[in-house]
């Protein structure tokens, strides 16, 4: 699910040398959506299960693609939780699901994975159904609606940017300038998703993909559950 490394825009010829000349890109993309009306009233949800949070993050290294990292993941998954168990007074009541509580650890990831692949492709919300795995844990909970988080990214090894830099400076000359595919250093994507355990499936779901924010940093992935949990408020 991690997004790809590298977005190609169009830069005009004196710009793009402006940008390698200074060393820095002057690009960073965001995405979100919530394209899909939510089938419940959100601020009318009072008590809620709220589960530790699953993640995959893959690590870039010199000469080498995106593998996943499981000291990341757990690192990322760790901030999730906190910056989450934060801000639980957003409703009435709210219990906290912990990891202990999880038995397989990457099978669950892999499950919100699946989850969040689906929503990705802006299937409805009746097609967001969590699986067998995860139905048996909320059917362990007292409440009726639960939130599940993903979080997915990547970050670079020290030196790997650099290679990429140098690579898009190659492809920039070869065509003029008139293509630089602008290399992303880091991306940080996260998922939140509200099940009812009665239906099974999702009845909202919502995303913020960013890229050029560091997915193990918890200020920079405070800044896109400002933006997740705003219909809460």
């Amino acid at each position: 699910m991690t997004v790809g490394s590298n977005s190609i825009i169009v830069v005009p010829k004196t710009l793009f040398f402006a940008i390698f000349i200074l060393g820095t890109p002057l690009f960073s993309v965001a995405q979100i959506f919530n394209k899909q009306a939510p089938l419940v009233d959100l601020k009318e949800i009072k008590e809620i299960t709220v589960f530790y949070p699953g993640s995959r993050i893959e690590v870039v290294g010199k000469g080498m693609g995106q593998v996943h990292h499981d000291s990341a993941s757990t690192i990322s998954a760790q901030v999730n939780a906190d910056l989450i168990m934060e801000r639980l007074h957003l409703f009435e009541k709210a219990h906290f699901y912990p990891l202990e509580e999880i038995s397989h650890m990457e099978l669950y990831s892999l499950d919100l994975m699946e989850l969040a692949e689906k929503a990705s492709k802006n299937a409805p919300y009746v097609e967001l159904r969590v699986t067998p795995t995860i139905f048996s844990m909320l059917s362990k909970t007292d409440t009726p609606y639960s939130m599940l988080i993903y979080h997915d990214g990547f970050v670079r090894k020290k030196g790997n940017m650099t290679g990429e830099m140098f690579k898009s400076i190659g492809i920039g000359v070869a065509t003029l300038g008139n293509y630089a595919p602008i290399p992303v250093s880091n991306s940080s994507n996260i998922f939140i998703f509200i099940i009812d355990k009665e239906l099974g499936h999702a009845v909202f779901a919502k995303k913020y993909e960013g890229d050029e924010i560091h997915p193990l940093k918890k200020k920079k992935v405070a800044k896109q559950y400002k933006f997740l949990l705003k219909d809460f408020y």
